[in-house]
């Protein structure tokens, strides 16, 4: 791997710490987007400035990206990367999901967390809310 990264950075020159770069900004503008407030604004700001340098920085060393994309070695460590990073956002939407829409089934074989049909209608018909309190183990 080493040896991928003296090789770039002899080819692309300043090219390639600001292509890293340009990922740090972008991350860190994700980061800032998702805290929101004003800090969103400044994410936006940095993430458009992260795509451009990186759309610069392959735009003045099309070659050389060229010629390391076509490298087996950097395309299996692309897909490994984004595949990762697709199973993360998988992730992270079913986990937003389950916070917004919660939905709990029982799945007892006699239904034994489920409230029975007497119950429910008197609750129903109940004008004022409730407390339960729970002594569990």
């Amino acid at each position: 791997m080493s040896k991928i990264l003296t090789t770039l950075s002899k080819r692309t020159g300043w090219v390639f710490p600001v292509t890293i770069a340009s990922l740090i900004v972008i991350l860190v503008a994700v980061g800032l987007i998702a805290a929101g407030g004003t800090l969103k604004w400044i994410g936006l700001v940095l993430g458009v400035l992260g795509v451009a340098a990186i759309a610069c920085g392959l735009y003045v060393q099309r070659d050389a990206w060229k010629q390391l994309a076509t490298a087996r070695s950097f395309r299996y460590g692309t897909n490994a990367i984004l595949l990762t990073a697709a199973v993360i956002a998988i992730v992270l939407f079913a986990n937003m999901l389950g916070s917004q829409y919660r939905l709990r089934w029982d799945l007892t074989a006699n239904k034994r967390f489920t409230l029975a049909p007497q119950t429910v209608s008197i609750l129903k018909e109940l004008d004022q809310p409730i407390k339960a309190y729970a002594f569990v183990q």
